[in-house]
């Protein structure tokens, strides 16, 4: 998109001969091989997945309690860790926090955590906040990292991202929720549907027609039904630690390597 729309002809001509006589491009995901097509030649697009780090993936000896605790906490932990801009689905999140309050439903309780990019944007979230009284059903937690983030992650048991971000790729907090046994509710948009399946890893929604109480009628499911959180959290931590370690990342990004030096 950069080199399409943004580059003058001259620009743009440079960067496609450039490109074309690249050894290799790496893409994140099987459905942005499309972002070189016409391009290079597609025997030269490779793809390396994201992978989590070993700090932010939860401990095997942690899981058994992480598993209890989807079966017996009375409150779900909801969890929204990304940047806070509006195409990445905040506001609608903030919806199901307020969804939640007008029904009474205290059993779910909605985490953001992330950077803001515009004043607005931190402005609307903070007085969408006060206007409505969700002090009881949301906590903010800013920028996180390191053990807050940790924390963070082996609190909550659902991640939600309803995103249709222009620019997104794969995000990596999907892969790290689910290395955190979380299930999984976000879009069928850019890479996510390479990682995330509907009713395996949790619920894909259509980015054009992002329904909030259809969203909401799904937690609650996971509310009611705690086995199947469990479940769908479990197959989640071992899709993680079998397919998307920090370990496999770089062994990946390495074969890519010796496969274009061997050309």
């Amino acid at each position: 998109q950069l080199i399409d729309k943004d580059c003058g002809y001259i620009q743009r001509t440079i960067n496609y001969s450039i490109i074309k006589n690249l050894c290799g491009c790496i893409v994140l995901s099987n459905s942005l091989h499309s972002i070189f097509e016409g391009m290079i030649d597609k025997n030269k697009i490779y793809t390396v997945s994201n992978g989590v780090d070993n700090q932010y993936l939860l401990p095997s000896n942690l899981l058994n309690e992480k598993q209890n605790d989807i079966l017996k906490t009375k409150q779900l932990n909801i969890l929204y860790l990304s940047n806070f801009i509006e195409t990445k689905g905040f506001k609608d999140v903030l919806q199901l926090a307020l969804l939640a309050k007008k029904n009474m439903e205290n059993r779910l309780h909605f985490h953001f955590a992330g950077r803001f990019f515009r004043e607005e944007d931190e402005l609307y979230t903070r007085t969408f906040i006060d206007n409505n009284n969700l002090q009881d059903y949301i906590t903010f937690h800013g920028i996180v990292s390191g053990e807050k983030k940790k924390q963070i992650l082996k609190e909550c048991h659902i991640f939600i991202l309803p995103t249709r971000y222009p620019n997104e790729g794969q995000p990596i907090s999907i892969l790290e929720a689910m290395g955190n046994a979380l299930a999984i509710i976000t879009t069928n948009h850019a890479g996510i549907p390479d990682i995330v399946r509907n009713n395996i890893n949790g619920l894909i929604i259509n980015k054009n027609n992002i329904n909030i109480q259809d969203i909401y009628q799904y937690i609650l499911y996971l509310l009611k039904d705690r086995n199947t959180l469990k479940k769908i959290g479990t197959t989640n931590y071992q899709i993680i630690t079998t397919q998307y370690t920090e370990l496999q990342y770089i062994s990946n990004m390495d074969k890519v390597f010796q496969s274009v030096l061997k050309l």
